[in-house]
């Protein structure tokens, strides 16, 4: 599912929410905010050759830092819906060679999410959702004295559950929140590609599973109409 089809399922749905509920005023988040990850990592490959089929696979971890930035709009005084768009990047271990070593992740999806608690300048909720998933990781080697740029292009899709809190300066429009909880991706390597060329490998498969916890502290503003 593409940023597009997802915007356009959260904008019919508010829509048909604003003209069944046009005499209530609903409220409008933005959230922009700073988080981190830890990551449980398992990584398959998948090589088939005529009728022999060779498999392995490999588990690790890894820690992530992303910006995240979620709208969200107020369908009745407990739920909310909108979309959620992460764009961060895995830490490499600083005490190996990294060089020539890079990646970036981009999230977007659709978040529902429940009052638990509400005041006028307090929230606890809980939420959840899917989303598609982006994996760009590009890793530079030499050879012969040839620097040969690798490329390796994963896409998924994932499933999202969290807790957060919300406080509000007084009962103005700007606030602080915070979230954590279960975040999780399903990858498969789309795209393989050497200085730019793409490399054929129809009889190679390359999934990469993530599951953690994440975490997001940030501001948020809110408006009333």
């Amino acid at each position: 599912m593409n940023t597009r089809i997802i915007i356009a399922i959260l904008f019919a749905v508010i829509t048909f929410q604003g003209i069944s509920q046009s005499d209530r005023s609903r409220e409008f988040q933005a959230r922009i905010g700073y988080g981190i990850g830890a990551y449980g990592t398992k990584s398959e490959l998948t090589i088939r050759d005529q009728n022999t089929t060779f498999s392995s696979s490999d588990t690790s971890g890894a820690v992530t830092q992303h910006l995240n930035l979620d709208l969200r709009y107020e369908l009745t005084d407990r739920i909310t819906l909108g979309v959620d768009m992460k764009f961060g990047a895995y830490l490499y271990d600083p005490e190996e060679d990294n060089t020539g070593k890079s990646n970036v992740y981009r999230i977007t999806g659709l978040k529902g999410e429940f009052n638990i608690s509400k005041r006028s300048n307090f929230r606890w909720f809980v939420g959840a959702g899917f989303h598609a998933s982006r994996l760009v990781i590009s890793e530079e080697s030499v050879a012969f004295g040839i620097t040969n740029k690798e490329e390796f292009d994963y896409r998924g899709v994932g499933l999202s559950a969290n807790t957060g809190i919300i406080k509000y300066f007084g009962d103005g429009p700007i606030g602080m929140f915070f979230t954590m909880g279960y975040d999780g991706h399903s990858f498969i390597l789309d795209e393989y590609t050497i200085n730019g060329e793409a490399v054929d490998f129809d009889e190679i498969d390359v999934t990469l599973d993530v599951r953690g916890i994440d975490l997001s502290l940030g501001l948020i503003v809110r408006i009333r109409p």
